[in-house]
């Protein structure tokens, strides 16, 4: 009983001498699936990449629009806005406009990412 262990090349040979075979049934219906599951997960990907410059150019516009409406507005004081707000607008820090803008957007973003998640957890048991 006192056995030699085998060597790499003898473990190779061994595995090489069993029959393995699949019927072609199984390699295509796998093979489809992969496929399949490839194309899914391209066009997810190619969504996502085109969804990011709209959102970026959008936020970035409505920035800048907000920013422009609210300086105007106080420019000419009719809005009363704070000290606080007016003193930063025209000191020129745009701080808290891009904070009150992108806490709001980053929120929204979370929700959704949120939501669309569980609502794909369902999926994933095929």
């Amino acid at each position: 009983m006192n056995q030699e262990p085998m060597s790499e090349f003898q473990a190779r040979q061994a595995l090489r001498s069993l029959p393995v075979a699949a019927d072609a049934a199984r390699v295509g219906r796998t093979h489809r699936v992969v496929h399949e599951r490839a194309l899914n997960m391209q066009q997810i990907t190619q969504q996502r990449r085109t969804l990011w410059l709209p959102l970026t150019i959008g936020s970035a516009m409505m920035a800048l629009l907000c920013y422009a409406v609210w300086s105007g507005l106080a420019q000419y004081d009719v809005a009363e806005l704070s000290d606080e707000v007016t003193a930063a607008m025209r000191g020129g820090s745009q701080m808290m406009l891009l904070g009150l803008w992108f806490l709001p957007v980053t929120a929204t973003a979370l929700v959704f990412v949120w939501l669309r998640r569980n609502h794909h957890k369902g999926d994933d048991s095929v």
